[in-house]
């Protein structure tokens, strides 16, 4: 019988390329395989033509550590334990070098220092800078703090709107801050200097939610008018108006990673994905019985997630 090998070998133009023998190509190794790779380096391998053996070449640690794994196993004597022994290896795998992810879960305690103290009234938006360095918390009692991660000390405090705030969204650089309130504004800081650099209005209800585009031009909101709006944020401009026939408040809206589509969950349980240069709706999602109050779109956009009053996630 031919030994069992999963050899990996980088090509000149350091695309992943996964080698195996005939045999192999039957069972379910590649299948995990292509998953782990996309887990570890976010690309999908190509499938080569000449699948015969190739020797490793400028193999990382994740490799060797993957490879190792895969020739510790003892050799099968039939098909169904060769994919069975390589399922069990697989679900062990993790998403980082070397770690395996079967281990029970651990509870975090979180003491006073890890606590950001300064609110006179409830938060109700909360985002991490994309640094890591920084969180900014919106709330109740109208206004918009900046804190330091590791100190909690906070930074900054933003001041302008007259209405508690609903949502905060920083832009991808960690520059700018989109804050959606009461007043039935959005405004638009620069989160270096805490100056307030535009105000977005046009609702005739609260703006409950906000997003970024990811390349920072634009700033879309959802409101209780039922509405959602696209802002030039370089002009301060009103682009368009997306008028849906669902009832109610627009809880909840995402941006799509490349900015072409974006996805809003209304009051009436009903979600929908929208494409944001023609203002068409390309899909409907129904199945939650209540409000949907948060929306996500996958980064690859394939995928919706949304959570609702009804208590479940869909």
């Amino acid at each position: 019988r031919r030994p069992r090998q999963a050899l990996v070998a980088l090509s000149p133009k350091s695309k992943l390329r996964w080698f195996f023998s005939p045999r192999q190509r039957t069972s379910c190794c590649l299948r995990h395989l292509r998953i782990l790779c996309q887990q570890q380096f976010g690309e999908v391998p190509e499938e080569s033509a000449n699948w015969k053996d190739r020797p490793i070449a400028n193999a990382s640690v994740v490799q060797n550590q993957l490879l190792s794994r895969i020739r510790s196993i003892p050799n099968p004597t039939t098909l169904g334990n060769q994919a069975k022994a390589r399922r069990s290896l697989f679900r062990k795998m993790a998403t980082t070098a070397g770690t395996l992810i079967d281990t029970p879960p651990q509870t975090t305690v979180m003491n006073t220092a890890d606590m950001y103290r300064g609110h006179t009234n409830w938060i109700q938006s909360i985002v991490l800078t994309a640094d890591n360095t920084h969180v900014i918390s919106g709330s109740w009692d109208k206004t918009v703090k900046m804190w330091d991660v590791k100190t909690g000390k906070l930074v900054r405090t933003f001041v302008g709107h007259d209405g508690p705030i609903f949502s905060v969204k920083v832009c991808p650089d960690s520059k700018f801050l989109a804050t959606g309130s009461a007043d039935e504004t959005a405004k638009y800081w620069d989160l270096k200097t805490g100056k307030l650099l535009k105000t977005f209005a046009g609702h005739s209800g609260c703006v409950q939610s906000v997003d970024l585009s990811n390349d920072g031009r634009h700033l879309l909101t959802g409101s209780d008018d039922g509405t959602c709006k696209l802002w030039g944020i370089e002009q301060g401009n009103l682009i368009r108006t997306y008028v849906s026939k669902s009832q109610g408040t627009a809880w909840s809206v995402d941006f799509s990673l490349n900015g072409k589509y974006f996805a809003v969950g209304y009051n009436d349980g009903i979600a929908k994905l929208w494409e944001t240069k023609t203002g068409k709706v390309v899909r409907i999602f129904v199945g939650h019985t209540e409000a949907i109050y948060s929306v996500a779109l996958s980064l690859n956009g394939l995928y919706l997630v949304s959570g609702s009053h009804d208590l479940t996630a869909r």
